[in-house]
């Protein structure tokens, strides 16, 4: 059956990726040639003169791109099975060629089998256009010269830019796909838009991997084929409930058109009057035939209605027995039911409820209108089977594979921004689930760390692709928990130890974050990262029907990286460095800087702490005040903006409770405004005069 899966990236320098990278990966060169025979065909055109092969082309952009360039731009996108390799061929060649060939954009592409029955397509597209002139490597990815082209490098092309520019391939590569199975005789065909987009009450269908399907064929299963033959199931059981609704809908306007026609005929009895024999009541039949009418009306809402199910099972005999050209229908006698069985619903929407609430949602409404008060109080307990142990199951299932005795959970306000926290053990989060729920309706986010206290060896990598998360599987990285975000948008906790320092953790985050172009604003010792089992607020996230994504525990092994010990020993060799030259820093700092002074670097931490414990006294449990006042004292005798920040958050009094989630925007904010203030600002000038004027002097040689 044709699928249509098509998703776009961009590779670009200040995100840490390389082009020479991708480009061996999907022609399964260098160290991914082991896999070679995953590739059934590559290709490569519009390369300039200098690049004698792909991955000279791509080397070059990696050495020469500007720090803030971008190096490709990749799409992935499924190749119809039903076509044979020589026409998959043909069809990738006329779809690149349709993206290239108007400014002659260099590109390489590379189709893969995925074990036969997923076969898909990467293609890899530079920005430079191949204008004709002929330019060295290094002179290619220079800044152009549009008054004189041959003397800057290769212009870049603005059509990749646009917003529009995904959905406009989208749709050209359906327009292109349907037209290469219509060539070859085959009825399948996709359609890029979206299930909303064309009104199908369905779910979507997912993309394997080339991985899945080997493992399938393996016989070992998977959770994704699982997920995968569920959602096939519901649909089934979707299309059911679509043309049950359909049979429901034309027994309701039925009905209405009898009670609206026994409305006009008690109508011209009460115009008759007494020349028919009327009293100026309505007559005994027609208060039979109005009683009748209304009981026809309310039946679907408020009555059984055994009659009323008989003439639509009637009605709807032949075009079940016909559908799908089984030729069986719904069994007939007593034990047929007018109503879908929500068991056989629940067992297919289980596995995947969590991943698509909003089109489960849609198969309730569905199911609620045609099975009525029959099945009510089942849907009911399927439903809290479905929001309550589901819930519960991802929280349990990403607190083991952490492995951590104690968590921060963070609960954020969407609007406003502002961060509570909760510092709990595993089993109080779990015995606290409900409250969580209750804070989630009510437009919270969720959030999940380790403890400070806590001992582990726990680094967050967030904001990462599929493609991302089988890189790092490959190359020794492999997460402990896999967390799904959004569709396809992805955080990894990385077990790099049993019991990591923050430094080195920091230091790995930030590592694997430029590596696998990740979130660099979350590449810390201290982020948070989203806890399983909710729902993800943010608004951009947020259907225009008002459905937001569960964020769900995909991968949940709990086992530590095998490339831990490598990257711990890397994290220990950068902080060494760093040290040193620390040490250098200080070492000139203290033989250039004023004797007073030297002795006022020494002593820092002990002079915030010193002038906290006279404010304290002073000022009780104000500790904001005690704060401002250390600090503008501080920044007075010429500290810089950082160094107080250190200090404050070393000896500032029960910091990390009373600001618990925010102690470092605190920090920030109280030191900045400080450091504003016009008598800090007089002192410090005035401090930066005499220093100068001692420097002027020169060394005192004098014994």
């Amino acid at each position: 059956m044709a699928i249509y899966h098509l998703t776009a990236k961009t590779g670009s320098r200040n995100g840490g990726q390389s082009a020479k990278a991708k480009a061996d990966y999907i022609q399964r060169e260098g160290r991914y040639s082991r896999d070679r025979e995953e590739v059934l065909h590559t290709q490569s055109g519009h390369l300039p003169e200098w690049a004698e092969r792909p991955a000279d082309y791509w080397d070059g952009a990696d050495l020469y791109e500007r720090a803030n360039g971008r190096l490709f731009k990749e799409i992935e996108f499924a190749l119809p099975v039903e076509l044979t390799l020589d026409q998959q061929r043909e069809l990738v060649d006329e779809f690149a060629r349709h993206l290239t060939e108007g400014e002659r954009l260099p590109y390489t592409l590379a189709i893969h089998a995925g074990n036969g029955e997923n076969p898909h397509c990467h293609l890899m597209i530079s920005e430079r256009k191949n204008d004709g002139i002929e330019r060295p490597a290094d002179q290619w990815f220079k800044r152009y010269n549009g008054k004189q082209p041959e003397r800057g490098g290769a212009q870049k092309s603005e059509s990749l830019k646009p917003k529009a520019w995904l959905e406009q391939t989208r749709e050209a590569w359906s327009h292109y796909a349907n037209r290469a199975l219509e060539q070859a005789g085959h009825e399948a065909r996709i359609d890029h838009r979206t299930l909303e987009a064309q009104r199908i009450e369905r779910l979507p269908g997912i993309h394997l991997g080339p991985n899945v399907v080997e493992m399938e064929s393996r016989g070992i299963r998977t959770e994704r084929a699982d997920i995968a033959l569920a959602i096939d199931t519901a649909n089934g059981q979707i299309i059911d409930l679509q043309e049950y609704r359909e049979v429901i809908e034309h027994e309701r306007d039925r009905q209405s058109e009898e009670i609206q026609r026994d409305q006009r005929v008690s109508g011209r009895d009460r115009a008759a009057g007494p020349e028919h024999g009327d009293t100026g009541g309505r007559s005994p039949a027609a208060d039979r035939r109005g009683t009748a009418g209304q009981r026809g009306a309310g039946r679907e809402l408020d009555e059984p209605a055994t009659a009323s199910h008989e003439r639509m099972a009637a009605g709807s005999k032949g075009h079940e027995g016909s559908r799908r050209g089984t030729g069986q229908g719904r069994p007939d006698g007593p034990e047929r039911r007018p109503w879908l069985d929500m068991e056989v619903v629940g067992r297919g929407l289980d596995r995947f409820r969590d991943a698509y609430s909003g089109a489960a949602d849609r198969i309730m409404a569905l199911a609620g209108a045609a099975n009525h008060r029959a099945t009510g109080e089942h849907m009911a307990d399927f439903q809290a089977q479905v929001k309550g142990d589901r819930t519960a199951q991802a929280i349990a299932r990403q607190l083991k594979a952490m492995g951590c005795d104690r968590y921060d959970i963070g609960i954020r306000d969407a609007a406003s921004g502002k961060m509570m926290n909760r510092e709990w053990t595993p089993q109080e989060v779990q015995q606290n689930a409900a409250w969580l729920k209750r804070m989630n309706a009510q437009g919270n986010d969720i959030y999940i760390r380790p403890a400070e206290q806590a001992r582990h060896g726990l680094v967050l990598v967030d904001d990462l692709s599929s493609d991302d998360l089988d890189a790092m599987k490959q190359e020794g990285r492999e997460p402990a928990a896999i967390i799904e975000t959004s569709p396809k948008n992805y955080q990894a906790w990385v077990k790099v130890a049993q019991d990591a320092p923050a430094d080195h953790r920091g230091v790995i985050a930030r590592k694997l974050a430029r590596e696998y172009d990740a979130d660099p604003a979350s590449a810390d010792s201290r982020h948070y990262g989203r806890l399983a089992g909710f729902t993800n607020r943010k608004d951009k996230y947020t259907s225009r029907t008002g459905y937001q994504p569960w964020v769900l525990c995909r991968e949940s092994s709990g086992k530590s990286a095998t490339a831990g010990p490598e990257l711990m020993q890397q994290a220990g060799q950068v902080l060494d460095s760093i040290e040193r030259r620390q040490e250098r820093t200080a070492r000139l700092a203290e033989i250039t800087a004023p004797q007073s002074v030297r002795r006022y670097r020494r002593s820092v931490v002990d002079d915030y702490r010193s002038e906290m414990a006279g404010l304290v006294k002073r000022y009780g449990d104000d500790l904001s005040k005690c704060d401002f006042i250390a600090a503008m004292k501080l920044a007075s005798k010429g500290r810089e903006p950082d160094e107080i920040s250190k200090a404050m958050a070393e000896a500032s009094p029960a910091i990390m409770e009373r600001k618990a989630g925010h102690e470092a925007d605190y920090i920030k904010r109280t030191v900045q405004k400080v450091m504003e203030l016009p008598q800090v600002q007089e002192a410090r000038a005035e401090l930066a005069k005499q220093t100068q004027k001692q420097r002027s002097k020169g060394p005192d040689l004098s014994m």
